[in-house]
């Protein structure tokens, strides 16, 4: 069988190529970013979803807060994608008014089923 490492030459010129200064990228799926997300957005879904003043400003307000702690912590990550500060604000805070109109008739639907069954 052969021998699968590397040669001692491969090993040096690795390391003169890292040495050199060169600068390369790596590209992330944008798979991968939504995927960081989408727990946050799930839960943010159903926060908008329950229809109670007193639950929004005891829970959803604060998660409104969390959520802004966190999409700027994973900021980094989207920064590598080349995306632009704006664009990731722009993108978040349109996507959390996307969440809450379509939560409004989940809202309505859970509400029913739940005066329903109980």
């Amino acid at each position: 069988m052969a021998n699968l490492s590397p040669s001692k030459s491969e090993h040096i010129k690795y390391a003169e190529f890292l040495l050199s200064g060169e600068k390369y990228s790596i590209t992330i799926s944008k798979r991968y970013l939504f995927r960081i997300m989408l727990p946050l957005w799930i839960v943010m879904y159903v926060w908008f979803a329950v229809r109670n003043k007193f639950f929004f400003y005891i829970v959803t307000l604060p998660g409104l807060f969390v959520y802004g702690l966190f999409a700027y912590m994973v900021y980094p990550v989207w920064k590598m994608c080349n995306i632009s500060p704006k664009a990731y604000i722009v993108f978040h805070v349109s996507f959390l008014i996307i969440l809450k109109l379509l939560a409004i008739p989940f809202g309505y639907l859970v509400e029913a089923l739940w005066t329903l069954c109980f």
